[in-house]
């Protein structure tokens, strides 16, 4: 799927989406689910998608890397836009079944896969705005080896979470390079530790007028929250103390982190 993302970065394609989503991603147990809920908390109307999926639902659900595997579209989408408009059509089609009109409405999507999508979603919706969320290295594997996530098989084995950061952070660090997308990345401890600067900045990126009801995390009683991060993002927001971490000392030895 990656490879197959790749082959779009240098197609030409123009998008008649002009409103501006915000795509939240990032690893689980990164902050994701913090950063949505301040930008949630703000005083402007913003649906809040959660992980709603879609970019996976489009490509596996559809078959689409199957369906361009001839040579005939593969020269089609390579190009012309018509794989493009395809693309874009079973997207558009996809948000408006969670309720999502594309076309008027501003909204969080905070699937954590969406990084791996990135080329493709900022060319669907030019005007997007991209954050990722970060944390220290041993303390999201330290973290998500500590909650039971069954609908990521990947997160059941070390061996295949390292890989899996390896393959994020070295997409992260291919977009920060190019500078071609415009994407902001919130490091977890630094907005713990510091919110209402670092909370500032996110809604300057992110053309957002800020207030300190955004860090009132605990007033947000009426929102439900699907993640396994629910009772967190009920409390206020704490800093990080990572002194704990000296508990998993052999552990993170073993694995060099």
């Amino acid at each position: 799927m990656p490879k197959f993302v790749a082959k779009i970065k240098d197609i030409e394609f123009v998008s008649n989406i002009q409103t501006t989503p915000i795509f939240i991603m990032g690893l689980p147990r990164s902050g994701t689910t913090l950063v949505e809920n301040i930008i949630n908390l703000g005083s402007e109307s913003i649906i809040s998608g959660e992980e709603t999926g879609v970019m996976g639902k489009v490509f596996f659900r559809n078959q689409i890397i199957k369906e361009y595997s001839s040579q005939d579209l593969v020269t089609d989408f390579k190009f012309q836009s018509k794989g493009l408009n395809f693309l874009k059509g079973k997207i558009v089609d996809q948000y408006n079944e969670i309720g999502i009109n594309v076309f008027e409405d501003r909204f969080t999507d905070k699937s954590l896969e969406s990084l791996l999508y990135i080329d493709l979603l900022h060319k669907i919706f030019p005007n997007a705005k991209f954050i990722y969320c970060s944390r220290d290295r041993s303390a999201n594997i330290i973290g998500v080896l500590k909650v039971f996530l069954p609908n990521l098989l990947w997160t059941h084995s070390i061996e295949k979470i390292l890989n899996i950061f390896k393959i994020y952070q070295n997409k992260l660090e291919e977009i920060l390079l190019e500078k071609k997308i415009q994407i902001k990345v919130i490091e977890l401890e630094k907005l713990s530790n510091n919110p209402e600067p670092v909370t500032k900045e996110l809604f300057n990126f992110l053309e957002l007028n800020w207030s300190d009801k955004c860090l009132q995390i605990a007033e947000n009683k009426n929102k439900i929250i699907k993640t396994v991060s629910n009772k967190q993002v009920r409390d206020s927001i704490k800093k990080h103390d990572l002194s704990y971490l000296a508990n998993y000392d052999f552990f993170l030895k073993k694995y060099n982190l």
